[in-house]
Protein backbone atom coordinates (compact mmCIF):
# COMPACT_ATOMS: atom_id res chain seq x y z
CA UNK A 1 0.00 0.00 0.00
CA UNK A 2 2.53 2.45 0.90
CA UNK A 3 4.57 1.75 -2.15
CA UNK A 4 1.81 1.89 -4.26
CA UNK A 5 0.31 5.84 -2.50
CA UNK A 6 4.68 6.32 -3.29
CA UNK A 7 3.89 5.44 -6.82
CA UNK A 8 1.04 7.88 -7.19
CA UNK A 9 2.52 10.40 -5.23
CA UNK A 10 5.17 10.20 -7.84
CA UNK A 11 3.17 10.20 -10.91
CA UNK A 12 1.03 13.53 -9.36
CA UNK A 13 4.10 15.35 -9.70
CA UNK A 14 5.15 14.31 -12.66
CA UNK A 15 2.20 15.29 -14.58
CA UNK A 16 2.50 18.93 -12.12
CA UNK A 17 5.68 19.55 -13.83
CA UNK A 18 4.80 18.69 -17.12
CA UNK A 19 1.81 21.36 -17.08
CA UNK A 20 2.95 25.19 -18.86
CA UNK A 21 3.08 27.43 -16.03
CA UNK A 22 0.70 30.13 -15.85
CA UNK A 23 2.11 33.37 -16.66
CA UNK A 24 -0.32 36.67 -16.30
CA UNK A 25 -0.11 39.00 -19.35
CA UNK A 26 0.58 42.94 -18.93
CA UNK A 27 -2.29 44.46 -18.74
CA UNK A 28 -2.45 47.96 -21.28
CA UNK A 29 -2.50 50.74 -19.11
CA UNK A 30 -3.57 53.30 -22.18
CA UNK A 31 -7.60 52.64 -21.97
CA UNK A 32 -8.00 56.43 -20.82
CA UNK A 33 -6.53 59.67 -21.80
CA UNK A 34 -7.58 60.78 -17.83
CA UNK A 35 -4.46 59.10 -17.00
CA UNK A 36 -2.12 62.10 -15.29
CA UNK A 37 0.89 59.84 -13.48
CA UNK A 38 2.67 56.79 -13.39
CA UNK A 39 5.45 55.09 -11.20
CA UNK A 40 8.02 53.18 -13.04
CA UNK A 41 8.38 49.71 -12.01
CA UNK A 42 11.13 48.20 -14.08
CA UNK A 43 14.04 50.46 -15.50
CA UNK A 44 12.86 51.70 -19.22
CA UNK A 45 13.35 53.85 -21.63
CA UNK A 46 11.29 56.36 -22.04
CA UNK A 47 13.18 59.26 -23.84
CA UNK A 48 16.02 60.02 -21.00
CA UNK A 49 19.80 61.14 -22.26
CA UNK A 50 22.94 61.85 -20.81
CA UNK A 51 23.92 65.76 -21.07
CA UNK A 52 27.31 66.02 -21.56
CA UNK A 53 28.69 69.81 -22.22
CA UNK A 54 24.82 70.68 -22.77
CA UNK A 55 24.63 68.77 -25.10
CA UNK A 56 22.57 65.03 -25.82
CA UNK A 57 24.24 62.17 -25.27
CA UNK A 58 23.48 58.44 -24.90
CA UNK A 59 20.16 57.00 -23.81
CA UNK A 60 19.68 55.98 -20.00
CA UNK A 61 17.12 54.02 -18.16
CA UNK A 62 14.82 55.96 -16.02
CA UNK A 63 15.27 54.18 -12.79
CA UNK A 64 12.63 52.25 -10.96
CA UNK A 65 10.58 54.29 -8.58
CA UNK A 66 10.48 57.69 -11.09
CA UNK A 67 7.17 59.58 -11.69
CA UNK A 68 6.00 60.73 -14.67
CA UNK A 69 3.24 62.75 -16.52
CA UNK A 70 1.97 60.65 -19.39
CA UNK A 71 0.17 61.63 -22.33
CA UNK A 72 -1.49 59.17 -23.81
CA UNK A 73 -1.37 59.08 -27.91
CA UNK A 74 -2.80 56.26 -29.17
CA UNK A 75 -5.06 54.07 -27.42
CA UNK A 76 -4.80 50.37 -27.90
CA UNK A 77 -7.08 48.86 -30.36
CA UNK A 78 -6.81 45.78 -33.46
CA UNK A 79 -3.89 44.27 -31.37
CA UNK A 80 -1.50 47.38 -31.28
CA UNK A 81 -0.61 48.49 -27.92
CA UNK A 82 -0.96 51.73 -26.81
CA UNK A 83 1.55 54.80 -27.45
CA UNK A 84 2.07 57.08 -24.73
CA UNK A 85 4.44 60.14 -24.25
CA UNK A 86 6.11 59.99 -20.73
CA UNK A 87 7.65 63.55 -18.90
CA UNK A 88 9.15 64.12 -15.62
CA UNK A 89 7.62 67.94 -15.31
CA UNK A 90 9.87 70.15 -13.33
CA UNK A 91 13.12 68.17 -12.13
CA UNK A 92 15.84 70.41 -9.84
CA UNK A 93 18.19 72.44 -11.70
CA UNK A 94 21.18 70.15 -10.44
CA UNK A 95 19.63 67.31 -12.14
CA UNK A 96 19.26 68.98 -15.14
CA UNK A 97 22.73 69.39 -15.75
CA UNK A 98 23.35 65.66 -16.29
CA UNK A 99 19.95 64.51 -18.03
CA UNK A 100 18.18 65.62 -21.42
CA UNK A 101 14.98 65.24 -22.51
CA UNK A 102 13.02 63.97 -25.55
CA UNK A 103 9.69 65.30 -25.38
CA UNK A 104 8.56 63.85 -28.32
CA UNK A 105 9.93 60.02 -27.61
CA UNK A 106 6.60 57.63 -27.59
CA UNK A 107 6.93 54.09 -25.87
CA UNK A 108 4.68 51.26 -27.13
CA UNK A 109 5.27 49.71 -23.52
CA UNK A 110 2.78 51.33 -21.65
CA UNK A 111 1.70 48.46 -19.61
CA UNK A 112 1.63 47.14 -15.85
CA UNK A 113 5.07 44.82 -16.33
CA UNK A 114 6.86 48.81 -16.31
CA UNK A 115 4.34 51.35 -14.94
CA UNK A 116 1.74 51.85 -12.15
CA UNK A 117 -0.61 54.31 -12.06
CA UNK A 118 0.08 57.05 -9.78
CA UNK A 119 -1.37 59.92 -7.15
CA UNK A 120 0.29 63.05 -6.51
CA UNK A 121 0.13 62.70 -2.43
CA UNK A 122 1.83 66.66 -2.45
CA UNK A 123 -0.96 68.86 -4.52
CA UNK A 124 1.46 71.43 -4.85
CA UNK A 125 4.19 69.57 -6.93
CA UNK A 126 5.40 71.11 -9.81
CA UNK A 127 3.26 74.42 -8.90
CA UNK A 128 4.84 77.67 -9.32
CA UNK A 129 3.75 79.92 -6.43
CA UNK A 130 4.51 83.49 -6.24
CA UNK A 131 4.65 86.21 -3.20
CA UNK A 132 2.07 88.50 -2.28
CA UNK A 133 -1.62 88.55 -4.43
CA UNK A 134 -2.94 87.80 -7.29
CA UNK A 135 -3.33 91.20 -8.86
CA UNK A 136 -3.39 92.82 -12.70
CA UNK A 137 -1.10 95.46 -11.37
CA UNK A 138 2.74 95.99 -11.78
CA UNK A 139 2.90 94.97 -8.34
CA UNK A 140 3.12 91.79 -8.63
CA UNK A 141 6.23 91.88 -10.62
CA UNK A 142 9.50 90.67 -9.53
CA UNK A 143 7.93 89.16 -6.44
CA UNK A 144 9.69 85.81 -5.47
CA UNK A 145 8.73 82.32 -6.53
CA UNK A 146 8.89 78.84 -5.05
CA UNK A 147 8.28 75.22 -6.71
CA UNK A 148 9.02 72.16 -5.69
CA UNK A 149 10.85 69.32 -8.05
CA UNK A 150 9.77 65.87 -8.79
CA UNK A 151 13.48 64.82 -7.27
CA UNK A 152 12.24 66.45 -4.17
CA UNK A 153 13.95 70.14 -4.09
CA UNK A 154 12.25 73.40 -2.92
CA UNK A 155 13.83 75.81 -5.59
CA UNK A 156 13.59 79.70 -4.30
CA UNK A 157 14.09 82.56 -6.59
CA UNK A 158 14.63 85.67 -5.02
CA UNK A 159 13.42 89.35 -6.43
CA UNK A 160 17.38 90.17 -7.75
CA UNK A 161 17.34 86.60 -9.62
CA UNK A 162 13.84 87.17 -11.31
CA UNK A 163 15.27 90.67 -12.28
CA UNK A 164 18.18 89.61 -13.88
CA UNK A 165 16.36 87.17 -15.95
CA UNK A 166 13.30 89.59 -17.34
CA UNK A 167 11.15 86.94 -15.50
CA UNK A 168 7.87 89.36 -14.39
CA UNK A 169 5.65 86.58 -12.99
CA UNK A 170 5.39 82.81 -12.69
CA UNK A 171 2.22 83.13 -15.07
CA UNK A 172 4.57 84.22 -17.84
CA UNK A 173 6.01 81.09 -18.17
CA UNK A 174 3.81 78.66 -17.01
CA UNK A 175 2.43 76.74 -20.20
CA UNK A 176 6.38 76.59 -21.57
CA UNK A 177 7.75 73.29 -20.41
CA UNK A 178 11.56 72.21 -20.79
CA UNK A 179 14.38 74.40 -22.19
CA UNK A 180 12.18 77.27 -23.09
CA UNK A 181 11.00 77.97 -19.76
CA UNK A 182 13.51 79.96 -17.84
CA UNK A 183 11.94 78.89 -14.58
CA UNK A 184 13.05 75.27 -15.25
CA UNK A 185 16.52 76.00 -16.43
CA UNK A 186 17.77 79.03 -14.68
CA UNK A 187 19.76 78.02 -10.93
CA UNK A 188 17.84 78.84 -7.97
CA UNK A 189 18.48 81.27 -5.67
CA UNK A 190 18.03 78.76 -2.70
CA UNK A 191 17.92 75.12 -3.49
CA UNK A 192 17.17 72.24 -0.73
CA UNK A 193 15.99 68.70 -0.49
CA UNK A 194 12.73 68.19 0.96
CA UNK A 195 13.36 65.52 3.90
CA UNK A 196 9.60 64.64 4.14
CA UNK A 197 6.56 65.92 3.76
CA UNK A 198 2.50 65.66 5.94
CA UNK A 199 -0.53 66.47 4.00
CA UNK A 200 -3.13 66.96 6.31
CA UNK A 201 -6.45 68.20 4.15
CA UNK A 202 -5.16 71.41 3.24
CA UNK A 203 -2.24 71.65 4.55
CA UNK A 204 1.19 70.90 3.93
CA UNK A 205 4.44 70.51 6.42
CA UNK A 206 7.59 70.15 5.01
CA UNK A 207 10.57 69.28 6.32
CA UNK A 208 14.72 70.78 5.91
CA UNK A 209 17.79 69.62 7.63
CA UNK A 210 18.35 73.83 6.26
CA UNK A 211 15.97 76.57 6.39
CA UNK A 212 15.66 78.38 3.60
CA UNK A 213 16.20 82.55 3.41
CA UNK A 214 13.34 84.32 2.43
CA UNK A 215 10.40 81.46 3.74
CA UNK A 216 9.58 81.69 7.23
CA UNK A 217 10.20 78.24 8.88
CA UNK A 218 9.78 76.48 11.77
CA UNK A 219 12.49 75.27 14.29
CA UNK A 220 12.11 71.66 14.89
CA UNK A 221 14.15 68.84 16.61
CA UNK A 222 15.33 67.54 13.24
CA UNK A 223 15.28 70.44 11.43
CA UNK A 224 13.37 73.32 10.00
CA UNK A 225 9.45 72.47 9.20
CA UNK A 226 7.44 74.90 6.65
CA UNK A 227 3.75 74.89 7.02
CA UNK A 228 1.90 75.63 3.41
CA UNK A 229 -1.95 76.47 3.93
CA UNK A 230 -4.18 75.82 0.70
CA UNK A 231 -6.71 78.92 1.14
CA UNK A 232 -8.80 77.83 -2.18
CA UNK A 233 -9.50 78.47 -5.23
CA UNK A 234 -10.41 82.07 -6.35
CA UNK A 235 -11.49 83.78 -10.06
CA UNK A 236 -12.04 86.91 -11.40
CA UNK A 237 -13.82 88.23 -14.22
CA UNK A 238 -13.27 91.22 -15.87
CA UNK A 239 -14.95 93.03 -19.07
CA UNK A 240 -13.77 95.01 -21.83
CA UNK A 241 -15.91 96.36 -24.38
CA UNK A 242 -17.23 93.24 -26.01
CA UNK A 243 -14.63 90.86 -24.40
CA UNK A 244 -14.32 89.14 -20.80
CA UNK A 245 -11.21 87.88 -19.18
CA UNK A 246 -11.51 85.35 -16.74
CA UNK A 247 -8.97 84.48 -13.97
CA UNK A 248 -8.46 81.56 -11.70
CA UNK A 249 -5.46 81.30 -8.81
CA UNK A 250 -5.25 79.01 -5.83
CA UNK A 251 -4.31 81.67 -2.55
CA UNK A 252 -1.82 79.81 -0.44
CA UNK A 253 -0.27 81.00 3.35
CA UNK A 254 3.55 79.94 3.62
CA UNK A 255 4.35 80.68 7.42
CA UNK A 256 2.98 83.67 7.60
CA UNK A 257 3.34 85.08 4.30
CA UNK A 258 1.07 85.05 1.12
CA UNK A 259 1.53 83.15 -1.87
CA UNK A 260 -0.54 82.75 -4.77
CA UNK A 261 -0.23 79.76 -7.82
CA UNK A 262 -2.16 81.58 -11.17
CA UNK A 263 -3.42 78.54 -13.42
CA UNK A 264 -5.77 79.83 -15.68
CA UNK A 265 -6.15 82.72 -18.11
Amino acid sequence: MIKKGLLVMMASMALGLSLPLCIHAATDLGTSYHINWVKVKKPIFVGEYTKVNGHRGHRVLTPKGTVLSALVCRKAKKGKPSRVMLDPELISYRRQQHISWSSTYQTSHFNTTYFKLYKLKLPIRTDQLQAGRFTLSNAKDYQPIFNITMDGYLQYYRSSKLKHYHIQSAWEYNQVMGDRNPLFTIKPSVSRKVQKFVVKKNNYYLYFHHPVDGLRMKKSHHGYRLTVKNLGKRHKVFYEKSYFYLFKWTDFQVGKQTFYYQWLF
